[in-house]
């Protein structure tokens, strides 16, 4: 098997905010069309390894973020290829609420009290 994984590669990064130059935690960076992927750690940095030869798409998600898509990314044998992202923030909108609502017809009169 160790032969098998020889001549496979490996692709490393590191993901961060573009606002704050912080790192970006559990980041899903996946190849696309396959299942292989990572999230990234504490330090925004990420490793994918045993790919196989060839040219990629590269999917990197984070929930707030806008999703990016990197082409034609290459791995070759016994490689490692290095990427960096930077993460832009994301407003997400939703569906148009309206929201309808009646008011109680209220009755104003004489107060009545029953003492016993």
């Amino acid at each position: 098997m160790g032969v098998l994984f020889a001549s496979n590669g490996k692709i490393t990064g590191k993901v961060a905010e573009k606002e704050t130059g912080s790192p970006a935690v559990g980041v899903n960076v996946i190849l696309i069309d396959t299942y292989l992927g990572a999230a990234t750690d504490e330090n925004g940095r990420f490793t994918i390894l045993n790919i196989p030869p060839g040219t990629y798409s590269i999917r990197v998600d984070a929930i707030g973020f806008a999703t990016i898509t990197m082409k034609d990314v290459r791995v070759t044998t016994s490689q490692t290829t290095e990427l960096s992202f930077t993460l832009e923030e994301a407003v997400i909108e939703g569906q148009e609420v309206t929201v309808i609502a009646e008011r109680p017809l209220v009755t104003k009169g004489p107060n009545r009290h029953r003492r016993g």
